[in-house]
């Protein structure tokens, strides 16, 4: 894999590109996403970036950040450039995520999904069955992880 992971907020000349990329997965004002976007930083959240380092594009993104509920870390946002599935960028995100989020001092990982369940159970997640603590909207799983 000729890849690079970034951290966005460092590499801002990639913001149009990676709004544009979660844009096309889920739609939104690009007002709106960039601000998303815009908050990354080094104390969470933080968005990082899979770069094709041959073509220079992102090809992956994802978000940490903590939960609000407990002292776990969640995961959102994650996004693999449609050209580019089934061929383990979106496994290789994640690993890179989950050692980041080990190194920062989370054990607990968290992440919701309406139609990816299998990929995550396939990387360790389970599903959390009891969302009391949770706003649960529609066909929405809750999945977690020890690490």
């Amino acid at each position: 894999m000729n890849v690079e992971l970034l951290k966005l907020h460092e590499n801002d000349e990639y913001l149009n590109e990676c709004c544009s990329l979660l844009n096309e997965e889920w739609p939104r004002s690009e007002t709106a996403r960039m601000h998303f976007l815009s908050k990354s930083n080094d104390k969470l959240p933080i968005s990082f970036i899979l770069i094709d380092k041959q073509s220079n594009c992102v090809i992956a993104h994802l978000r940490v950040k903590k939960d609000v509920l407990s002292d776990a870390a969640v995961i959102e946002s994650v996004v693999v450039k449609r050209e580019r599935r089934g061929k383990g960028y979106g496994k290789y995100i994640m690993n890179k995520a989950e050692q980041f989020i080990k190194q920062i001092g989370f054990t607990t990982i968290k992440l919701t999904t309406k139609d990816k369940v299998s990929f995550y159970e396939k990387l360790g997640y389970q599903n959390i069955s009891d969302c009391k603590t949770y706003v649960c909207f529609g066909n929405i799983t809750i999945l977690w992880k020890q690490i």
